[in-house]
């Protein structure tokens, strides 16, 4: 609205923004994680000996007993059913310890390999809206004002933060430890001259 006066600087002057995202679940590895003796921290499982040196054997891929189709129908979003906390693989690939379960994952051998490629599956996917309505008001030739209010996350839509690569011998296989922000709203202004 172009017009003058108080009726213009009222009902001129405002801007709408938004940006979308929507996006796909990032890609996941399997691997068999392990440690040096003595160096061992946390949920790590001591070296194996494989086909690397002991410096080099923290991201051999497993073995596993599932199709490439039956793991990618058992990575999504899945809800642990003792806790109801977010598990990025379907419960049943995790055994009572914790870590993944023998019956479908399984350390290579000493001077093998496993039989899982990288990357076999994606994880639950991402969508983030984000708005901004901003009014900008002149009052002279010089001075003006800006108010902004901006959201982010404007639907609230809770997004899991999903490790890239998940270790069958840890502990915490394949829960999901964190999410992205949730709805944040904040208001800002600006005075040009």
């Amino acid at each position: 609205m172009n017009r003058g006066g108080w009726i213009g600087k009222l009902f001129g002057g405002w801007q709408i923004s938004g940006l979308a995202q929507w996006r796909t679940g990032r890609p996941i590895s399997f691997y068999a994680g392990s440690c040096t003796p003595g160096n061992c921290s946390g949920t790590q499982t001591q070296y194996r000996g494989t086909i690397n040196r002991s410096a080099r054997s923290q991201g051999i891929t497993p073995n596993t007993t599932l199709t490439l189709a039956q793991l990618q129908g058992h990575v999504g979003l899945f809800f642990s059913p003792t806790t109801g906390l977010p598990l990025v693989v379907d419960p049943t690939l995790i055994g009572s310890d914790g870590k993944a379960s023998s019956a479908f994952f399984t350390n290579p051998t000493a001077g093998t390999f496993g039989n899982l490629s990288l990357t076999p599956v994606d994880g639950p996917g991402y969508w983030n809206v984000d708005t901004a309505l901003i009014k900008r008001t002149r009052f002279k030739e010089r001075f003006g004002v800006e108010l902004r209010l901006e959201a982010f996350n404007v639907f609230n839509n809770t997004n899991f933060s999903v490790p890239n690569s998940l270790d069958i011998n840890s502990t915490d296989f394949g829960k999901i430890n964190s999410t992205f922000d949730n709805r944040i709203i904040q208001l800002a202004w600006k005075f040009t001259w």
